[in-house]
């Protein structure tokens, strides 16, 4: 197993068995609904970290009734920062339920506000409908933010995954509109052939997986070279918001994450490229079972809490 953090092996392992028991079927049958179920299986391992002292209030936005979940750290002051936080998934599950200790914890953390969005999830509806859903929350964060104790022109954009491929993507459109971006373990280039794919790794996300979810979110493969499906492909990145890039060694996004971090450093927008050799994608998800994954965690909202909290703009 090499240096992978001990606690995520033994994870993957008692899930594994898990999925055994149920009759997981190989990804080439796999629907998406029973990707769901199985989804939502796993996640019964995972430990959800007890956090206080905040308010939760769940709403709809847009013209699609969009589920969001604003988190509110309680006793604070207002005019908090605000981060609309997308969640992972491979564009065809998870919820706002499924990160909504990760949300609970990065409120806490950061002691901003927190939204995170429910989008439209594929192939029932493939791009570009979960970042239009994106765009509609933004527009109600804009319109709303001060109700929540917010501060709506401080507003910034995360995500994992699928999740921060969606957050890159409304950066470029929104530009210097929003103040920073924290992208964790981003998809932002439709590259089945890298460096990191030709790997092969086979630990939580692996290349066939990342081909199965891009065949459900696209439903027109000519839109790859869209730069608001690979930002990574964008001719000009010049005016986005800065970005924070956390990236995992035996990930197949590795090389296209450390690629979209050489860009934004070539154009001064880079604030930090964190790497992690012993972690795996989706590190996230375990913080209240693996230490390394909470260390890391900690140290990333570390940075990205005097992000949020300082006017200078990191540029």
């Amino acid at each position: 197993m090499g240096n992978i953090d001990p606690s995520t092996i033994s994870l993957l392992a008692r899930i594994g068995e898990r999925m055994k028991v149920l009759k997981h079927p190989e990804l080439s049958v796999l629907s998406p609904e029973q990707s769901r179920y199985y989804y939502e299986e796993a996640r019964e391992f995972f430990t959800p970290i007890p956090v206080d002292d905040l308010s939760v209030f769940q709403t709809k936005v847009g013209q699609h009734g969009i589920p969001i979940r604003i988190y509110t750290p309680n006793e604070s002051t207002k005019d908090l920062p605000i981060v609309l936080y997308c969640h992972g998934g491979g564009w065809v599950f998870g919820s706002i339920d499924s990160s909504d200790n990760f949300c609970r914890y990065m409120c806490q953390s950061l002691g901003s506000v927190i939204v995170s969005v429910g989008y439209r999830l594929a192939p029932e509806h493939p791009f570009p409908a979960a970042l239009h859903d994106v765009f509609d929350t933004l527009a109600w964060i804009k319109d709303n933010g001060k109700r929540f104790g917010g501060d709506s022109t401080n507003i910034s954009i995360s995500g994992e995954s699928s999740g921060a491929n969606l957050a890159a993507a409304a950066s470029l459109v929104y530009k210097s509109g929003l103040k920073s971006q924290l992208l964790i373990t981003p998809v932002v280039d439709y590259h089945l052939e890298s460096e990191s794919y030709l790997e092969d790794h086979t630990y939580n996300l692996t290349s066939e997986k990342m081909a199965w979810f891009w065949n459900h979110y696209l439903k027109e493969k000519d839109n790859a070279s869209d730069p608001l499906v690979s930002p990574l492909r964008a001719d000009n990145l010049s005016n986005v918001a800065p970005v924070i890039i956390v990236t995992v060694e035996k990930d197949p996004l590795r090389s296209e994450g450390k690629a979209f971090a050489k860009k934004l450093h070539n154009e001064g927008l880079l604030i930090e490229h964190i790497h992690h050799r012993t972690l795996l994608h989706s590190f996230i998800n375990v913080i209240g079972i693996s230490s390394a994954a909470k260390r890391a965690v900690d140290d990333m909202f570390a940075i990205y809490k005097e992000v949020l909290h300082y006017d200078e703009c990191f540029r």
